[in-house]
């Protein structure tokens, strides 16, 4: 591949992401196309998947928390979706709070769909320009905005105790930690 060329594909790319259009494009290539006006309930949903390329674990994770502290501060339902690079529900299960969607939870249709690309920007601003909730928003998130949502909306989450709320060990990954 020519540098010219690579360089050509930096600066689409950079474009796309500036302006929201990888976004939409995500919308069009992965839901269905329709006029009807969507019946699911809007809701915060977590998306690690294999349509967007993620950091390390522990991002992951402070992305996850980070996006249930919001969901939590403005009181909407939040559902997270992890299958990528493994199914997540393997290893972790809900605690105190079902973040599992439901059976016919999820809006497929890109009316009542839209998507938030939050990795590599140090602010939680672009998430917050989607409130309140009119649709469901998935939210593609690997940094900490924690201190951030504390400011904004006076509270005091702590991530230990976010997580906790969120997740405790499955059986089978209990039984090798009992060994």
């Amino acid at each position: 591949m020519s540098t010219d060329f690579r360089s050509l594909k930096k600066a689409i790319t950079l474009f796309f992401n500036a302006y929201g259009l990888r976004e939409i494009q995500m919308l069009l290539k992965y839901h269905q196309f329709s006029f009807r006006k969507s019946d699911k309930r809007p809701m915060l949903i977590s998306m690690i998947d294999n349509r967007r390329l993620g950091k390390g674990l522990t991002d992951r994770f402070k992305g996850i928390v980070s996006v249930y502290a919001l969901a939590k501060a403005i009181n909407v339902p939040y559902c997270c979706i992890y299958n990528h690079p493994f199914h997540l529900v393997d290893f972790l299960e809900p605690n105190k709070y079902n973040w599992l969607p439901k059976a016919k939870e999820l809006n497929e249709k890109v009316r009542g769909v839209r998507f938030k690309l939050l990795r590599k920007q140090h602010t939680i601003k672009r998430l917050l320009k989607v409130l309140p909730l009119k649709r469901q928003i998935r939210v593609y998130a690997n940094l900490d905005y924690l201190d951030e949502i504390n400011r904004k909306y006076n509270t005091s989450y702590q991530w230990g105790a976010l997580f906790n709320e969120l997740f405790k060990p499955a059986k089978a990954l209990e039984e090798r930690l009992q060994i």
